[in-house]
């Protein structure tokens, strides 16, 4: 049977909805590169968002409760346990799985609070913004671990560029977000280069501060 992708969207979160546990987290992942064990917190973020494409695809309800569903649990003590930053990896270097893994759940709360009409849910992503650092001097922000310890700068790059485009949506309300966006963006000439023949590379492992 062939699907467009419309269909293919609606059906992989009828099957999402199969997948939510009771206290509306959903199966959790593994580092994609080093296989380490993650929280649900993550992909429970992502399926929110997931859920809503699939709502505004079909207007079921059913695809909005799982959404709502998904904020209880990362609302939850079990989310948020010191209400730091998020837990968001079991094992690895840092439980907050750098600025990519905060990122993540940033988005998909300011996400649905555009769909509940929940300032609460912003008001929750601004809070976890808030306790990110930004070094001014290199351009880059800084990893808070779920105990709120400044643990130095996310040394990889595409962690933060992905953070970066996860508060666009903040940033239309926060001027702060708003700002550091500005900085990091013009510091990109500075952390990467493209090479002659198109490559890529990262400059950030490479400067003079590394590990300040």
């Amino acid at each position: 049977m062939k699907y467009d992708l419309r269909e293919i969207i609606i059906e992989s979160c009828k099957k999402g909805t199969e997948l939510q546990a009771e206290d509306g987290s959903m199966p959790a992942g593994q580092n994609y590169t080093y296989g380490e064990e993650e929280t649900p917190v993550q992909n429970t973020a992502n399926w929110a968002k997931s859920f809503f494409c699939a709502y505004d695809l079909s207007r079921d309800e059913k695809f909005l409760n799982s959404a709502e569903r998904c904020y209880d649990y990362l609302l939850s003590r079990e989310a948020r346990p010191r209400g730091e930053t998020f837990f968001c990896r079991k094992e690895g270097r840092d439980k907050c799985n750098g600025v990519i893994g905060q990122g993540t759940v940033i988005d998909s709360l300011v996400t649905g609070s555009e769909y509940f009409e929940d300032k609460g849910l912003c008001d929750v992503a601004r809070d976890v913004f808030s306790k990110i650092p930004f070094d001014r001097k290199r351009k880059l922000w800084r990893r808070t671990e779920v105990d709120g310890r400044d643990i130095g700068v996310d040394n990889t790059l595409n962690h933060q560029i992905s953070f970066a485009s996860s508060i666009v949506g903040l940033s239309e309300r926060e001027k702060r977000a708003r700002l550091e966006l500005e900085i990091f963006l013009d510091g990109l000439e500075d952390n990467m280069e493209v090479r002659k023949n198109g490559r890529i590379k990262h400059l950030v492992k490479q400067r003079s501060f590394v590990g300040k």
